[in-house]
C-alpha cells in the first residue's frame, strides 16, 4: 500500500562524505533474560531469519489479526504470515536485527551487570554516557561491562560520552519554592541567594548581559516560565507565567537565545580526555552554536592521535537557537547529529521542533552521516508500565524519517520500567520498518514518491568529475539497488568503514553484514543504519574470505542454504590487491547436505532469477 508522506525540506550539500571514514580537520551462550509480555501490538514484529523475504510462518490469533487488517490495507501475502520466532515470544538473538539502531542512557536504574546485559541482549546497539552526571569512576565501570559483553562475541555496543556543555543553571535554595502564575521572582548573580523572598541565584555573571526586558525565561526546558519584567546590574526581575516548583540547580533558558559561555568548558575537556584514553567511539557534543567548535575538537583529536581506523566520532547535539541558524555548516563539520528536542524546544517555539527535527534528519541523510533523534521518546514509561499512543507515533515518525537511531534517556537511566521501554522502542521501530516495504508495485529509484518511501537518495545529479568520493558513492547506490531488486542481503568488506557506511546511506531493504578486521570500526558500525559489524580475520586469499564470512553467517542464522547474498568489495582501498576495483558478487549460499530433486529446483530457480536480473540490465560479476 501506499504511504503518504509530506514532503521534507531540502537541504544543499554537494558529496557526500562517507561517514565511516571520521577525517579529522586537517591541521556457553546465554539467552535474552526479557520475558516481559510484549504490550501495544497483537501484530507482532515480524522476524527473518534468511537474507531474502520472509517466509509465510503457520497461522497463529496474532497473524489472523494480521490478515484481517490487511484486507484494508493490502499488505502483501508474506507480510501478513509473519510471526514471532519461538513459543515463548522472544526474539532470537540470531533474527536479522531491526535497521534503527537504540541508544540507551545507563544510570542507576541500568549500571549494574544484570540489567546492562539484560538491556543489551534485548537490543541496545549504543551505550550512552550522561557526562552531567556521575564521575570517571562511575562511568568506568560501565565501560568496563560494555568491554565484557562485546569480548562474548554475540552482539556489538558502541559507547558515546555525551558532555555535559555549557549551561546556565539557578543556584541553591534551602526549600523548593512553590511559585504561582503572577508572582514576583529575582534571579541574581550576587553570591548568598537562596530562595529567601523569592530571590535565587544565578551561576552565570553574564546572565544580565544576555537578558532583555520581554524575553522568557524557561525552568528545565518549559516546566515553568517568567517574562523579564525589569533588570539592574545585578538582578533580573520576573513575573511567573508558568508556575510550579523551583528547586536547586534547575536549568535555565532564554527562548530564542543561547548564552555566551564557552563551547566546550574546562569540565568537558577533562570529560574528553577520559573518553579518548577508555578509547569511546562517538563523542556527543553539547550546545554546539556554530562549526568552529567541531573543528577544535577535531584538530585536538588529530594532536591525539585519534586518526584513521582509531578515530573517533563527533556528533553535534542541535539544541540552541544558533545551532539551527548556522545547521549547514555544523552538518558539514560533523561526522553525525543528535536532535536534542529538550532544549531545543526550550530555546525554539514548541511548534518548531517538528520542522527542525524533519530538517536536521533530512540533512544528515542527504551527507550520509547518522542522525540520532532524542528525548520524551518514552517519558511516560518512566513511571508508567505501557507508552501512551503518541509517544509510539513518535517512534514511528523519526524511523519513517529515516533516523538512524532512536534514543532513551531517563527511561533506562533512572525509570521504573527500562527493560520494557527498549522494548516497546524496538518492537514499534521494527514493525514500522516492516510497514514501509509492504506496498507493492515497481520501485522508481530517483522519483520524488520513491525516495520518501524508500529511503533512497540518489547521487547528486550536479557531479560533475568522477572522483574516487563520487565513484564509491554511484557505485554503492548501484549496489543497494541491485539488491532491492533481487531482495538479498548485502556482504561488505572493510578496513575503516567506507563502503558499510555508502550502503547505510542509500537505505537497502535488507540487512548490511560488515565484515571487518578492526575492532573499533565494528564497534562504530553499531550506529549506522541497517549495518550488522562482525569481527574476522582476512585471509590472504579473497575467496577464503567470502567462504568463511558465508559460513559465519549461516552459523548465525542470518541466512540459509539456497538463498543469495550480494558480496561488495571496495576499490577505493582494496583489501586484497587483485581487487582494485569495485565489484558485487551475487553467490548462492551453499546447503549443509546433498539437495534432494526439490532443492535442486530452488536452486534452479535461484540462478534463472538472477540471469533474469541480469537480462534487464544489473549484471552480477559471479554466479556460484
Amino acid at each position: 500500500y501506499k504511504t503518504s508522506i509530506m514532503p521534507m525540506m531540502q537541504c544543499s550539500v554537494s558529496t557526500v562524505r562517507p561517514f565511516g571514514a571520521f577525517s579529522p580537520h586537517q591541521a556457553g551462550t546465554r539467552r535474552p533474560a526479557h520475558t516481559a509480555a510484549r504490550v501495544l501490538c497483537t501484530a507482532t514484529p515480524p522476524v527473518n531469519r534468511g537474507g531474502g523475504r520472509p517466509e509465510p510462518s503457520r497461522p497463529t490469533t496474532a497473524t489472523s489479526a494480521v490478515a484481517g487488517y490487511a484486507k484494508g490495507i493490502s499488505l502483501s501475502p508474506s507480510l501478513a504470515s509473519q510471526q514471532l520466532d519461538d513459543e515463548d515470544g522472544e526474539y532470537s538473538l540470531n533474527a536479522p536485527p531491526r535497521k534503527t539502531k537504540t541508544v540507551c542512557t545507563i544510570g542507576p536504574t541500568s549500571c549494574d551487570r544484570e540489567a546492562f546485559f539484560r538491556l543489551a541482549d534485548s537490543g541496545m546497539n549504543v551505550v550512552r554516557l550522561n557526562m552531567s552526571h556521575g564521575d570517571h569512576a562511575s562511568h568506568q565501570q560501565v565501560i568496563d561491562l560494555v568491554r565484557e559483553y562485546n569480548a562474548m562475541g554475540r552482539r556489538n555496543l558502541a559507547i558515546m560520552l555525551d558532555t555535559k556543555g555549557p549551561e546556565v543553571r539557578s543556584g541553591d535554595v534551602t526549600q523548593p519554592l512553590e511559585l504561582r502564575a503572577g508572582e514576583t521572582v529575582t534571579f541574581t548573580i550576587v553570591a548568598g541567594a537562596d530562595g529567601t523572598n523569592n530571590r535565587i541565584g544565578v551561576n552565570y555573571d553574564g546572565f544580565i548581559d544576555d537578558v532583555e526586558l520581554g524575553d522568557i525565561l524557561l525552568v528545565d526546558g518549559g516546566i515553568m516560565s517568567a517574562v523579564v519584567r525589569s533588570k539592574t546590574d545585578t538582578d533580573v526581575v520576573t513575573e511567573i507565567v508558568d508556575g510550579g516548583s523551583m528547586k536547586s540547580r534547575r536549568h535555565l533558558n532564554i527562548r530564542g537565545k543561547s548564552a555566551n559561555l564557552p563551547a566546550i568548558t574546562d569540565r568537558d575537556w577533562a570529560d574528553i580526555r577520559f573518553g579518548l584514553e577508555q578509547g569511546v567511539d562517538y563523542y556527543a557534543l553539547s550546545f554546539v552554536r556554530t562549526a568552529d567548535v567541531i573543528y577544535e575538537l577535531k584538530d585536538w583529536l588529530a594532536r591525539a592521535g585519534a586518526t584513521g581506523t582509531s578515530a573517533i566520532g563527533v556528533l553535534a547535539k542541535i539544541e540552541s537557537a544558533d545551532s539551527v541558524a548556522n545547521l549547514d555548516a555544523i552538518l558539514d563539520a560533523v561526522d553525525g547529529a543528535m536532535v536534542a528536542r529538550g532544549d531545543l524546544g526550550a530555546e525554539l517555539p514548541v511548534e518548531e521542533v517538528p520542522y527542525w527535527q524533519s530538517k536536521i534528519v533530512r540533512g544528515c541523510r542527504k551527507r550520509g552521516k547518522p542522525v540520532i533523534v532524542a528525548t520524551n521518546m518514552l517519558e511516560s514509561m518512566i513511571k508508567c508500565p505501557t507508552p501512551t499512543r503518541a509517544e509510539v507515533s513518535d517512534i514511528a515518525i523519526a524511523v519513517r524519517e529515516g533516523a538512524d537511531a532512536v534514543m532513551l534517556s531517563g527511561e533506562t537511566a533512572h525509570g521504573s520500567f527500562p527493560f520494557k521501554s527498549l522494548d516497546v522502542m524496538a518492537m514499534v521501530a521494527r514493525r514500522t520498518e516492516r510497514a514501509m516495504l509492504s506496498y507493492e508495485g515497481a520501485r522508481r529509484y530517483g522519483s520524488e514518491e520513491s525516495d520518501a518511501i524508500d529511503w533512497i537518495m540518489p547521487p547528486s545529479r550536479s557531479m560533475n568529475s568522477l572522483s574516487d568520493v563520487g565513484i564509491s558513492e554511484m557505485f554503492a547506490y548501484h549496489a543497494v539497488t541491485m539488491a532491492n531488486t533481487i531482495r538479498t542481503s548485502l556482504v561488505v568488506f572493510s578496513r575503516k568503514g567506507h563502503m558499510p557506511a555508502l550502503l547505510s546511506h542509500y537505505r537497502p531493504d535488507y540487512p548490511i553484514y560488515c565484515f571487518t578486521e578492526n575492532e573499533a570500526v565494528q564497534r562504530r558500525m553499531a550506529l549506522l543504519h541497517g549495518v550488522t559489524a562482525i569481527y574476522t580475520r582476512f585471509s590472504e586469499k579473497a575467496a577464503v574470505t567470502f567462504d568463511a564470512a558465508i559460513e559465519e553467517l549461516k552459523q548465525r542464522g542470518y541466512v540459509k542454504g539456497g538463498q543469495l547474498v550480494a558480496i561488495v568489495q571496495s576499490g577505493r582501498q582494496p583489501i586484497w590487491r587483485s581487487s582494485s576495483t569495485h565489484s558485487i558478487a551475487v553467490r548462492a549460499v551453499p546447503r549443509d547436505v546433498v539437495p534432494d530433486d526439490s532443492d535442486e529446483e530452488e536452486e534452479e530457480k535461484a540462478k534463472a532469477k538472477a540471469a533474469k536480473v541480469g537480462r534487464a540490465g544489473v549484471t552480477p560479476a559471479i554466479l556460484t
